[in-house]
């Protein structure tokens, strides 16, 4: 039993590991120390990420960064704001941006550059965790994220890109309680290296709606936090979804279930570091004493990453 315990917990090891690695978006989720963006005046905060335009995001933490993280181009870390907004999905910090201001072409983005680029031909899955903010009124559609082979940093303009979105929010998006997941899986073109949050629409394809009733605000204005980009091919040590739990719903915030395992097999919840945080038996789960958060499920030497949300 002891001999089966430990070859679980080296084989979770290494699937956390593979998994980690896989992810191919730095710092997903602007957890790093703040400094430089890898262009000049795009700095704002998080490594790995900078502004793309002249729009400039915000970087919200959840403790005083240190003095040397405090000014951030124009304008200060947005630590004291932290309980005034919207808690991380996960983690200490997210980053949040204006999606689309009414009556002006105004759009703040950021973009990073992957860790390599993506295969020709290969299926990738990318989701990201939205959330709307409660400072602003205004709820608008085209909230996404886009890929391009080069970088189209204009820091000249406070508009569009021109971009292509990979995915986005084909409708308005006003949910102020929770975080909601973006999500799809796609065949790359192939070169594809950087990545680009925000809305790409004109103007004149920008459904919004003011949430409150206010015909005054003017601005919509969303969270992200918790990236993921990885090539669906080679998931881990687990390259066949034969050796994959499958859970629903996932992502989930309550109940789950196996399906794919006898009534009478045990699993375990694990964390990124190989804790065992949560024990059951049988098809159904209970994650609503969970933090918010990637885990793993691992039941008879199977494994599925689960999203607490």
């Amino acid at each position: 039993m002891q001999r089966a315990l430990l070859l679980i917990f080296l084989l979770l090891a290494f699937f956390v590991h593979s998994a980690s690695a896989q992810n191919l978006i730095p710092n997903p989720g602007f957890e790093g120390n703040c400094s430089p963006g890898a262009l000049g005046n795009g700095y704002f905060g998080a490594d790995h990420w900078y502004n793309a335009n002249g729009g400039t995001f915000d970087f919200y933490a959840a403790t005083e960064p240190s003095s040397d993280c405090l000014l951030v181009g124009t304008e200060n870390l947005n630590w004291d704001l932290y309980n005034e907004v919207q808690a991380p999905f996960e983690g200490d910090r997210f980053v949040g941006g204006i999606m689309y201001m009414s009556s002006f072409c105004i759009r703040e983005m950021i973009q990073c550059k992957l860790l390599e680029p993506l295969q020709e031909g290969k299926t990738y899955c990318f989701s990201m965790q939205v959330a709307f903010s409660g400072m602003f009124d205004r709820a608008c559609n085209g909230v996404g994220v886009s890929l391009s082979a080069d970088s189209t940093v204009n820091f000249a303009s406070s508009c569009t890109l021109g971009l292509t979105p990979l995915v986005q929010f084909e409708d308005v998006v006003s949910d102020t309680e929770n975080w909601m997941t973006l999500s799809i899986e796609f065949i790359a073109a192939g070169g594809e290296e950087y990545l680009t949050i925000g809305n790409q629409l004109d103007d004149a394809d920008v459904i919004s709606e003011v949430v409150d009733g206010s015909t005054e605000s003017t601005t919509a204005y969303y969270y992200f936090d918790m990236l993921s980009l990885e090539n669906c091919e080679q998931n881990g040590v687990l390259e066949s979804s034969q050796n994959e739990l499958l859970i629903v719903p996932n992502p989930t915030s309550s109940t789950f279930q196996i399906t794919n395992i006898d009534s009478n097999e045990t699993w375990q919840v694990v964390d990124y570091i190989g804790k065992t945080v949560l024990t059951g038996k049988g098809n159904n789960g209970n994650v609503s004493t969970l933090a918010r958060g990637c885990y793993f499920v691992v039941a008879n030497n199977k494994m599925m990453r689960l999203v607490v949300e």
